[in-house]
């Protein structure tokens, strides 16, 4: 393969760089950029009308989790890189659930209790948001609303849970009632007996406490599931983002309206988290809308910000790192898997765009 090569010698973030850069694909820009002797950073430039940009789970590519590289090239992608924050702590299936807000072709697998740096899109029309991002969640069945307790943990002691098929463990209806629902209606209703919820349905599940209210509800009965986005940085946007058919969780917000963020308190993450050196992903839009996504060895989040800065982004923010950081370009025979690459439940990928 043939590459064309811009070598380069600049000032950024305070340090002294290396510049590498080639494209290989219309709309997709590759860089790296070697800051010092242990931080090397990988940075794609996308121009969001040639290409599309989609989020998508291990799941949806047939696995409980996977690298990024193996869900790139199940969906035929250009590049990739990983994803939002997932939970470690599952028994038997380490489905590795989102820990934070998690929306894929309109449908929710994570909310955000907290307040937590987001992305959202529409590859269609190419609106993207950046926000500090919370969800409301409600549900009603048969025009009454019902409590949700927990969203894809399940739990019992007299509450109640949602659970999308991202939860891929056999949920258990010993004494609990389950309730499964797809297109606003109930397909299934069933106790005493274990079963995994097929793809692209719902469950709730009910616990003693709450099974009388719902005695009377049966197959065919009309369900109304409203997750609410509340954006913390800009609330007029709301409406936007409930129709946005992409969002994926990170944080904390790097930039926002073209300003770098100093103040972290409010997503309430971990100093260590914040000012330790930890290998890094992260993604930002330009003024020109075009797409910026990062992966780095160590950096603290200020020297993260200060760097998607220096790229011109206006906003972005930081997505989960560590371990999870990897970044795929199959152009330039890039797999960046900056720790070793673990497996990830969800990966943000770019796809030929089909006119």
């Amino acid at each position: 393969m043939r590459y064309l090569i811009l070598v380069c010698t600049m000032i950024l973030v305070s340090f002294n760089s290396v510049c590498r850069a080639d494209s290989q694909h219309p709309g997709i820009y590759y860089r790296n950029y070697q800051l010092d002797a242990n931080t090397l950073i990988h940075v794609l430039t996308i121009d969001p009308t040639k290409v599309k940009i989609i989020a998508a789970r291990a799941q949806d590519a047939g696995y409980p989790l996977s690298s990024v590289e193996a869900i790139a090239k199940h969906f035929s992608a250009i590049a990739a890189i990983n994803g939002g924050f997932f939970r470690l702590d599952q028994p038997t299936t380490g489905a590795g659930l989102a820990a934070g807000v998690l929306k894929i072709n309109n449908l929710w697998h994570g909310i955000a209790y907290k307040a937590r740096g987001s992305i959202g899109w529409d590859p269609e029309n190419n609106t993207v948001l950046v926000d500090r991002l919370q969800t409301a969640s409600s549900l009603e069945i048969n025009q009454q609303r019902v409590p949700i307790n927990s969203f894809n943990r399940f739990v019992t002691d007299n509450k109640s849970c949602l659970l999308s098929d991202s939860f891929r463990e056999p949920i258990s209806a010993n004494t609990n009632v389950v309730y499964v629902f797809k297109d606003n209606r109930i397909s299934e209703i069933y106790t005493g007996q274990s079963k995994e919820l097929p793809m692209g349905l719902y469950a709730y599940s009910v616990s003693n406490i709450n099974q009388a209210a719902m005695a009377q509800v049966k197959v065919g009965d009309i369900v109304n599931l409203r997750i609410k986005a509340l954006p913390q940085l800009a609330p007029a946007n709301a409406e936007l983002w409930d129709k946005l058919p992409f969002v994926v969780g990170g944080g904390p917000v790097l930039i926002y309206n073209s300003s770098v963020i100093h103040d972290y308190s409010k997503e309430k993450m971990r100093a260590d988290f914040i000012d330790q050196l930890h290998a890094r992903t992260a993604i930002g839009i330009l003024a020109n809308k075009h797409w910026v996504l990062v992966s780095s060895s160590g950096m603290t989040i200020p020297a993260l910000g200060k760097f998607m800065h220096s790229l011109g982004c206006v906003y972005a923010v930081n997505l989960d790192g560590g371990g999870s950081t990897a970044m795929y370009y199959a152009s330039a025979s890039l797999i960046d898997n900056t720790n070793f690459g673990r497996p990830v439940s969800d990966a943000i990928l770019v796809l030929e765009r089909i006119k």
